[in-house]
C-alpha cells in the first residue's frame, strides 16, 4: 500500500482479483491497511496469501477493532489508516484500490514496521 495523494488523502493498494479480500472490500466499500511491526511477520504473510489460514478464518488470530468505516483494524498495529474506497481499477488479474482515508491510528509503541 502506497499514498496516492496527500491533499485529498487518497491511498491505494493492489489485491489479487481471485481474493476474498477483494470481494469484502467490493461490498463493503471500505478497506484499512494495517501497518505491522517486525515480530508480526506471520501474520503479513498470512494476509499476503502465505499461511494456511484463509478469507475470513485470517482474522482469527490478533485482537481487532474498527475506527471510521467498519474495517477490521488490528489493535496492536504500528499504525492503522482507514479509508473509504472510491475506485477499483483492474489491470490482468490485479485490481487497484483507491480509498479516501478518513481515519488513523497509531501506536505509542511503534518500534519499526515490518519489511516485505
Amino acid at each position: 500500500a502506497t499514498h496516492l495523494s496527500a491533499a485529498p488523502p487518497r491511498m491505494m493498494a493492489s489485491i489479487d482479483q481471485k481474493t476474498s479480500a477483494l470481494r469484502a472490500v467490493r461490498n463493503g466499500r471500505h478497506f484499512a491497511i494495517n501497518y505491522l511491526r517486525r515480530d508480526q511477520q506471520e501474520m503479513a504473510l498470512m494476509f499476503g496469501g502465505k499461511g494456511e489460514l484463509k478469507g475470513a478464518d485470517r482474522f482469527q488470530p490478533g485482537l481487532w477493532a474498527s475506527l471510521v468505516t467498519g474495517a477490521p483494524t488490528l489493535i496492536d498495529a504500528v499504525g492503522v489508516l482507514d479509508c473509504e474506497l472510491d475506485e477499483i481499477i483492474e489491470r490482468g488479474t490485479t485490481s487497484i484500490i483507491i480509498g479516501r482515508l478518513v481515519g488513523y491510528a497509531a501506536s505509542a509503541d511503534a518500534t519499526g514496521v515490518a519489511a516485505p
